[in-house]
């Protein structure tokens, strides 16, 4: 088992509950998770299933919200643990690096560009993309690798999740930039392909994130364990 420990108690109350599961061992017990969109929609989910089978009488409570909100939600102790895919802004928060993420340009079969095995930076710019919202740790990550290589693109939609930019994708509205555990289905289905470009690679690092005064339940701490297994497959 994981040992996340610290020399000063978040609150009283909370110290009352997870001594309490202490005693109780990892058996029973209350778990809250915050998780930023993509590892919330895509990934904490089969987590889950895998956690409820080993330990079924623990309750565990999951909120999908973007990486700013589950930062605030660790620091007032709405979550015990959160699963995030950008850069937090306190010292509050200690992160644990947990699997890499890849984000890849996507299309809808017919566009122009997925025709071809790869495509120019300069074409990349002349397409007009679906973009995720402000706050989005997957977007961060794209304006962050665009910027570094001089390349604007034009945004003629934003939307809050992925599920959304991948219907207007599919709808021929424009391309996208997402990660590629988010469309697995997709391009089984053959409903949108990944278009390959020329000197453009984005990875970001998915994390584990836990408020650094707080002891960790040991509910948690199994869970963390199973998240920890099942990136190593």
């Amino acid at each position: 088992m994981l040992n996340y420990f610290s020399n000063s108690p978040l609150a009283a109350l909370d110290d009352a509950r997870q001594v309490i599961e202490e005693i109780r061992g990892v058996e029973r017990g209350v778990l809250r998770i915050g998780a930023s969109t993509t590892p919330g929609i895509y990934l904490v989910p089969k987590l889950l299933a895998k956690f409820k089978a080993r330990y079924p009488k623990i309750e565990v409570h999951l909120e999908v919200a973007d990486t700013r909100q589950v930062e605030e939600g660790l620091i007032r102790n709405k979550y015990d643990i959160g699963f995030v895919g950008g850069h937090l802004v306190g010292g509050e928060v200690k992160l644990m690096p947990w699997r890499t993420d890849e984000v890849v340009l996507v299309a809808s079969p017919d566009h122009s560009l997925a025709k071809r095995r790869q495509v120019q930076l300069k074409d990349v710019a002349r397409q007009q993309f679906i973009s995720r919202e402000i706050g989005s740790a997957t977007q961060v990550a794209v304006n962050e690798k665009l910027q570094s290589l001089n390349l604007h693109l034009e945004a003629v939609m934003e939307m809050n999740n992925p599920e959304a930019v991948k219907q207007c994708v599919q709808a021929r509205l424009g391309v996208a930039f997402l990660s590629r555990m988010v469309i697995e289905s997709e391009l089984k289905a053959g409903t949108l392909v990944v278009v390959k470009v020329r000197g453009l690679t984005i990875r970001r690092e998915l994390k584990i994130a836990f408020h650094r005064d707080k002891q960790l339940s040991r509910a948690a701490q199994a869970f963390i364990e199973v998240a920890n297994q099942a990136s190593e497959k």
